[in-house]
C-alpha cells in the first residue's frame, strides 16, 4: 500500500512541477502576460490543452509505478448491489448473477 501512495504522490507532483515550470516558461516567452494582467480565452485553451496533457503523463507514470494488483477469487467476481435488483437487465450481454454466496461461479 506505501507504494501505491507513492506512486499517486510521485504522479501528483509531476503534474504540478510541469504545469507551473510551462507557465514560467511562457511567461518569460512573453506568450503568458505578467503576473498581475489578466488572460485572453485563446491562452486559456492554451493552458489548458498542456495542462490536460501533463496530466496525462502524471497518470501513466502512476500507473507505471503502481505495484500490480493482486486478485483474488472473491475480488474477481463481482456482485451487483442488493439495491438494484434488475442490473442485468440494463447490461445486455452479461450473464446474471447466480444466487448463492459466491456470487457468479466459485
Amino acid at each position: 500500500m506505501g507504494r501505491s501512495i507513492l506512486a499517486i504522490a510521485l504522479g501528483f507532483v509531476t503534474v504540478v512541477i510541469l504545469s507551473l515550470g510551462a507557465d514560467a516558461a511562457l511567461r518569460g516567452l512573453g506568450v503568458f502576460p505578467a503576473e498581475p494582467s489578466a488572460m485572453s480565452g485563446g491562452l486559456f485553451a492554451l493552458a489548458t490543452l498542456y495542462r490536460a496533457v501533463f496530466t496525462g503523463l502524471g497518470g501513466a507514470l502512476t500507473g507505471l509505478l503502481t505495484p500490480p494488483a493482486r486478485i483474488s477469487a472473491t475480488s474477481a467476481s463481482w456482485q451487483a448491489p442488493a439495491s438494484l435488483p434488475g442490473w442485468a437487465a440494463l447490461r445486455p450481454g452479461l450473464p446474471r448473477p447466480a444466487s448463492g454466496r459466491c456470487g457468479m461461479r466459485c
